[in-house]
């Protein structure tokens, strides 16, 4: 993008060539999460027994009758709550202002954000 606009501000115009190049060079920022990596499963593993115990004591301070996250029924939106968190994205259940200065908020947002699901799926699936 900084390219995008050095060429624009001394050229005038944007050449396609120029922003192919801007766009490959950018295009690889974002990876799949390594599942066969042992150490950072484990690290990840770690990190997800955190969140469940940090939305545990959240819950409850909450009014009764929301839904709970940890409840074995809701398997997949725990899944789905817990890799919002460790990607930085806000959701009814991890709020931005609650979770923000949190340190495990978007800790792994260098890699997708499915990865990170399937990440966070399969350390339950070990545990």
């Amino acid at each position: 993008f900084q390219s995008l606009i050095e060429t624009f501000f001394k050229e005038g115009t944007v050449s396609s060539k120029v922003a192919s190049q801007d766009e490959e060079s950018h295009g690889d920022d974002i990876k799949d999460f390594p599942l066969d990596n042992g150490r950072l499963l484990s690290c990840l593993a770690s990190d997800t027994t955190l969140i469940i115990q940090a939305l545990s004591s959240r819950r409850q301070r909450q009014q009764e009758g929301e839904a709970a996250v940890q409840i074995r029924e809701h398997v997949d939106y725990r899944n789905l709550c817990i890799a919002k968190i460790l990607h930085g994205i806000d959701a009814p259940r991890a709020p931005i202002r609650e979770w923000y200065s949190h340190i495990l908020w978007g800790k792994y947002r260098s890699y997708s954000f499915t990865s990170i699901l399937k990440a966070v799926e399969k350390s339950f699936e070990q545990s």
